[in-house]
């Protein structure tokens, strides 16, 4: 079956890609409740584990995990280098009378 996908992929006619495109996903759209249930499921138990982490979800702990630091401290981060930016060139100029 995947080589079959594979070779109408490859295929050089348009039509057999486009034909096999709708078939593709005609068999997804058949399976949509069954697909939707798995995500469901499975970032729900993503998130449940984060928690047990003492993370407040899945994303907070993704992002900890690459930037080997916190929600807190990448926000801290942000939100200082916002600040300094501000500071040396304020977005919003002040005239003071």
């Amino acid at each position: 079956m995947r080589r079959d996908r594979i070779a109408i992929v490859n295929n050089s006619d348009r039509a057999v890609r486009e034909q096999g495109f709708k078939k593709l996903y005609a068999s997804y759209a058949s399976q949509r409740d069954l697909y939707a249930f798995a995500l469901v499921n499975q970032v729900e138990a993503k998130n449940r584990l984060a928690k047990l982490h003492h993370f407040e979800d899945a994303p907070a702990e993704e992002l900890a995990y690459e930037t080997g630091g916190t929600v807190y401290q990448i926000k801290f981060g942000q939100l200082k280098d916002y600040l300094i930016q501000q500071l040396k060139s304020p977005f919003v100029k002040m005239a003071f009378g």
